[in-house]
């Protein structure tokens, strides 16, 4: 969705699960390697021609530089920048989860 601000992550793969799926989304778009500590949030959105399931998890960088594989822009906001960016429709929730709304 271009114009929009989200999360890294990604389809997950036949057989894969959603921990492996971010695990590998995260090395492939931004180069880096996680630790993943817990799930923090699960969640469906409704798009007028598909359904998405996410999974939110805490975790850490445990190895790599951040590269830009895919965006064009990557960066660390507080949740108290989150609201000056606008994010994919499907990511709001996860927003307002994260700023405590």
């Amino acid at each position: 969705m271009g114009g929009f601000w989200e999360f890294p992550g990604g389809k997950r793969e036949i057989g894969e699960s959603f921990k492996q799926c971010v695990i590998r989304e995260c090395s492939e778009e931004l180069d880096i390697n996680l630790r993943i500590i817990k799930e923090f949030a699960r969640f469906g959105y409704q798009y007028p021609n598909i359904y998405i399931n996410f999974v939110f998890f805490y975790s850490e960088i445990v190895s790599g530089v951040i590269h830009k594989n895919v965006h064009k822009e990557v960066k660390w906001v507080s949740k108290n920048e989150m609201n000056n960016y606008s994010f994919c429709p499907a990511d709001e929730k996860i927003v307002k989860q994260l700023c405590g709304n």
